[in-house]
Formats: structure tokens, sequence, C-alpha cells
């Protein structure tokens, strides 16, 4: 885990992305954070784990938007 905030993770984005093969995007390093957690999720990439994440996280997505809806409601009075 480097610690730090959104600035100091596009500057390490910008330095793994010129030294590991594959694409590994922003908001990667934000859902695996240490080295060993991001190797993982590397080492995955093209044996079918990582559309198991994806699918995962469009889940996630969903449950969200439907907790927000339903909070939203409940501070309008259940309108």
């Amino acid at each position: 885990e480097i610690g730090g905030h959104s600035l100091l993770a596009v500057r390490v984005h910008s330095r793994i992305s010129g030294l590991v093969p594959g694409k590994v995007s922003l908001v990667d390093l934000f859902r695996f954070p240490t080295v060993r957690a991001l190797a993982g999720h590397l080492g995955a990439a093209g044996s079918g784990a990582e559309e198991e994440t994806i699918e995962e996280a469009r889940d996630r997505a969903t449950s969200r938007r439907e907790a927000l809806r339903n909070r939203g409601a409940r501070r309008r009075g259940g309108r």
C-alpha cells in the first residue's frame, strides 16, 4: 500500500504502466492497493478471472444504485 492520495496514484499509475505488460487502469490501483493484490490481479488476467471481477463490479454498482434510490426515497418520506 502506497498511502497518499489520488494525485500520487496518478504518478504511480504512470510509472507502472510503462513497466508491466498488459493494461493497468487507475481504478485497479484503488481496487488492488497492495503490490501483492495488484500482482494477483495481473496474474489472473487472461485466465478468465478478470471477467468474474467485471461481473462482480457490475453487481456491486447495481446494488449501490439501488441503495441510493432507497435512501433517497426514505428521505423524501417514502414517495
